[in-house]
């Protein structure tokens, strides 16, 4: 903004005519003008507000993110221990009954193959074979164990 004004004949040439002081339109100018350090120092305190927002929203994020994290691997762990411990009592099973164990992994194997067999047939009669057997043989599997 040019604050500069020249005189016509008295009259101020930048200010207002109700003024009619020269002085007072260049004052009136420069309270208009911005201060070059008021903006600069707002902007950087803008920019430290925003940089502590980010620098917050980044440690709350990477903290819940961690807590996933454990929380996944705590629960993957409880499951591997407990298919373990699953598998340890089959295994065990199968040792002290091996006809009996065999007898069921030779069902679930038939159960399996109905089931299979008729997913992929047009439908047919096989499904009113397919339903009483893997009801029999699920109340057999529940029974032994």
């Amino acid at each position: 903004m040019d604050t500069t004004h020249t005189l016509e004949q008295g009259k101020p040439s930048g200010g207002s005519s109700e003024s009619g002081r020269t002085g007072y339109g260049v004052k009136e100018a420069k309270t208009i003008e911005p201060d070059e350090k008021t903006i600069a120092e707002k902007a950087s305190q803008l920019a430290d507000q925003a940089k502590a927002a980010v620098s917050h929203a980044y440690d709350e994020t990477s903290k819940g993110l961690n807590r996933t994290y454990e929380q996944a691997k705590d629960y993957s762990r409880e499951a591997a221990e407990g298919l373990n411990r699953t598998y340890e009592q089959a295994k065990e099973y199968g040792r002290e009954k091996p006809v009996n164990a065999a007898l069921i992994v030779f069902g679930a194997g038939l159960g399996l193959g109905l089931v299979l067999g008729s997913a992929l047939r047009p439908r047919g009669g096989n499904r009113r074979f397919v339903r009483p057997v893997i009801n029999a043989l699920t109340e057999i599997a529940a029974e032994i164990f």
